[in-house]
């Protein structure tokens, strides 16, 4: 239970969760700023914020995850990688324990391939209680008390390019999440302002840019870099507006195109 309940913290490491309880349905002109603006630690987590705190969030309609783990180079694992943090996220918040513990054994094996070490094991216990009695709550706050500690351990993977590549995989899978669900749900314009995201499409496309060049020779890496500009067009329609219906439908079939590429390796 121990190595299950260290990818649990890893998948925290990877998506840097922050969310609060279920309340108010509305976005403070603040967050929105926020969510336009932040590329302190660009995640899925930052669009999940808001629309958790809707009391009909139904985060089941989009939750699914591959089971594959056999990539044959660390690009492609690391792109899964981001992928399997943001499902293992969407797991969470559908409180669904068996898709959660799906998840949690592709991460471990992705995480072992990529030579990421768990070492923070002193709250096994506490992990292990809360998950096998269901108290959600309880689970994502310990976690995201870990978040420092977790980004710590983030950076001993070495190779920036693989973390560059994991952060724009689950990213890529938030953004893909989040226009799904609002695809199937309906919520208000104010909502979907949480996809105004120019600065973290910008973000990523120096990120991948500056990689190595063997890194960006990796043709998901190559269909990553063509899709950013398109991705860009679609949120880009101008702050505190609400993103169209055909946009947001648009960004869901592109980023679902890409997220299938990538788990096919």
């Amino acid at each position: 239970m121990n190595r299950l309940v260290s990818s649990l913290v890893m998948l925290v490491m990877l998506i840097g969760v922050l969310i609060p309880a279920a309340g108010a349905e509305t976005l403070s002109e603040a967050e929105k700023k926020e969510f336009a603006q932040n590329l302190a630690l660009p995640s899925p987590a930052e669009m999940f914020l808001a629309i958790n705190r809707l009391n009909d969030a139904d985060w089941s309609k989009v939750a699914g995850s591959s089971p594959r783990y056999d990539y044959g180079d660390n690009y492609v694992r690391a792109l899964n990688l981001g992928l399997r943090a943001t499902d293992g996220l969407v797991a969470i918040l559908s409180k669904d324990k068996a898709k959660l513990g799906e998840v949690i054994v592709v991460v471990i094996t992705l995480a072992e391939d990529l030579m990421v070490q768990d070492t923070i094991l002193d709250r096994s216990s506490t992990f292990e209680q809360l998950a096998n009695e269901g108290r959600w709550s309880e689970l994502r706050d310990e976690l995201d008390s870990l978040r420092y500690l977790i980004e710590m351990e983030m950076d001993q993977i070495g190779d920036q390019d693989i973390a560059t590549l994991v952060r724009v995989g689950g990213w890529l899978k938030g953004l893909t999440a989040t226009a799904g669900l609002m695809k199937k749900q309906h919520y208000s314009d104010n909502v979907t302002s949480i996809l105004y995201q120019p600065n973290l499409v910008d973000y990523f496309t120096v990120e991948l840019a500056n990689m190595e060049p063997e890194a960006k020779a990796n043709p998901l890496a190559q269909a990553l870099m063509k899709a950013l500009p398109k991705i860009r067009a679609l949120v880009n329609v101008g702050y505190g507006k609400p993103v169209p219906d055909k946009n947001i439908e648009e960004l869901h079939r592109l980023g679902s195109a890409l997220v299938a590429k990538i788990e096919e390796g």
